[in-house]
């Protein structure tokens, strides 16, 4: 496979996280435009799209038997554009959300043909490779409309939803060059999910669960601090971004060196960055903080997606990678609730909250994984030593 078709596949990649990156910064100026919302319908400009990304993206894994993954791409394309350039010409907040909505059916399409093309083209370590990065560019997205939606806040909230034309550039390399991958084929076997993928799955949950603090709280505390604005909050996402992108590019090597303990590595990573961020007392603080997360958010994804794909057949691959999907983002849709939630039962409402309450998920999710490690270790020791006896 050429350059041009494998950056035709990652490009795609491109738009996943960016779709939800690129409003971050302008959050708390559409609050400000917005005034009569709650600070939590505010937050679901960012996280509403992950609700409907979760059916549209299993539905997906099952129209792949009827419909070409490339014919998919263009829908998927096409909704994205329409839902995300859509949004800046809204005076509601609720059409404004409807839009917000439509580009999560888009991002629905596209997520699973991500990895899911990988899985069709490479296998080995050449799958490995790309996987990592998918998980790069999927960073590099970030970085590009955090930091161009930052300085397009200058001019107003809605101008930084001129960042989703991006996608209009990844149309035209899938029209030129994305490869087609033949006839779907028939669903003719048993669909059968692999336990692991579940457990994968749950992991991806708690991981955007705690990461998702970023997106949605960090604005918020950038501003209360008088750390800076928009432009401000741009940056210091993308430099988390930045630091997944860079590693995404040694992910293989890590995975090699660290084996098994590397989900759980990438999420102390995560929780010590959110415990930095959260009592910080200067913006360094803060760019230490999120560089931490950034380390941590470019090993887990890629280790998930890659185990999911190792674990499921050729056949139940795409499903298989759409439900570990799924997981991702519905952490991302509950995060600001289950920070609402946990702020309304302990009456803690400072804008460091959140970044709290997050380190602290992320702690137990540690927890139960080394309990869940031991448990699993003692048991297979057990069952070896009746097969001796």
């Amino acid at each position: 496979m050429n350059k041009l078709q494998k950056l035709a596949i990652l490009s795609i990649s491109l738009l996943i996280i960016m779709s939800s990156a690129a409003i971050s910064p302008a959050l708390t100026y559409i609050g400000d435009y917005f005034n009569n919302a709650s600070e939590l319908m505010i937050k679901m400009v960012v996280a509403l799209p992950a609700i409907f990304i979760i059916p549209v993206t299993l539905i997906t894994g099952r129209l792949i038997f009827r419909i070409r993954k490339k014919h998919l791409v263009y829908i998927g394309l096409s909704l994205y554009l329409i839902g995300g350039l859509g949004g800046a010409l809204q005076n509601s907040i609720y059409a404004l959300l409807v839009f917000r909505a439509l580009m999560g059916i888009g991002v629905g399409v596209l997520l699973p043909l991500t990895r899911g093309l990988i899985a069709d083209f490479f296998t080995g370590d050449e799958r490995a490779k790309m996987m990592g990065y998918s998980s790069s560019i999927n960073n590099l997205g970030s970085i590009l409309a955090t930091i161009l939606a930052g300085i397009l806040t200058v001019y107003g909230w809605r101008y930084p939803f001129l960042v989703y034309i991006i996608a209009f550039i990844v149309l035209i390399l899938v029209i030129l060059y994305l490869p087609n991958e033949g006839i779907p084929p028939k669903e003719t076997h048993k669909i059968h999910i692999n336990k692991d993928v579940w457990i994968l799955g749950f992991s991806h949950f708690f991981m955007i669960l705690s990461y998702y603090t970023v997106l949605t709280g960090l604005g918020f505390l950038i501003t209360t601090n008088d750390y800076g604005g928009g432009l401000a909050t741009g940056i210091l996402i993308s430099v988390a971004s930045l630091c997944s992108f860079l590693l995404g590019f040694f992910f293989h090597r890590i995975r090699s060196f660290l084996k098994t303990w590397t989900i759980l590595f990438g999420m102390a990573l995560i929780s010590l960055g959110m415990f930095s961020i959260a009592f910080s007392s200067s913006l360094f603080q803060v760019v230490i903080g999120l560089v931490v997360v950034g380390f941590g958010m470019g090993i887990i994804p890629p280790m998930i997606y890659l185990q999911t794909s190792l674990v499921s057949s050729k056949n139940d691959v795409v499903l298989s990678l759409a439900i570990v999907s799924i997981f991702s983002f519905l952490g991302q849709f509950s995060s600001p609730i289950v920070n609402s939630f946990f702020q309304w039962l302990f009456n803690y409402h400072s804008v460091e909250s959140p970044f709290v309450i997050s380190a602290l998920i992320g702690a137990a999710t540690i927890l139960v994984m080394l309990i869940a490690k031991v448990v699993k270790s003692k048991a297979k020791k057990f069952i070896e030593g009746k097969k001796d006896f």
